[in-house]
């Protein structure tokens, strides 16, 4: 497991294959979801696997996984990507359980 980097609470982690469950139950929580594209679990699983092949070509950019340290639970999604607007740019992204709604400080 490649570690991105971590905050006093949180693990920001590439992905592994065993986590597209949790992936696909961060990004179709009903609560979430309202601010995300509407796919189905399988168009999530699709992102989910391209996105573990991403991490080989592209070293420090993709979608990460945040774990809480104290209960070792995927809370949230964070991404960075090259940007789809802009050669030069990047795009940053997060999506997080309700109850962790304090994670986008530690994101920064």
């Amino acid at each position: 497991m490649a570690i991105i980097f971590e905050t006093e609470r949180f693990i920001i982690r590439e992905y592994l294959p065993a986590d597209l469950d949790d992936f696909v139950r961060l990004l179709t929580d009903p609560e979430v979801k309202v601010y995300l594209p509407q796919r189905s679990r399988e168009e999530w699983s699709t992102i989910f696997n391209a996105n573990l092949d991403f991490y080989k070509s592209n070293p420090g950019l993709g979608r990460w996984g945040v774990e809480d340290k104290r209960t070792g639970k995927l809370v949230a999604n964070a991404m960075l990507l090259p940007s789809r607007e802009s050669l030069e740019g990047h795009e940053v992204g997060y999506s997080l359980e309700k109850f962790y709604g304090e994670t986008a400080p530690g994101l920064r």
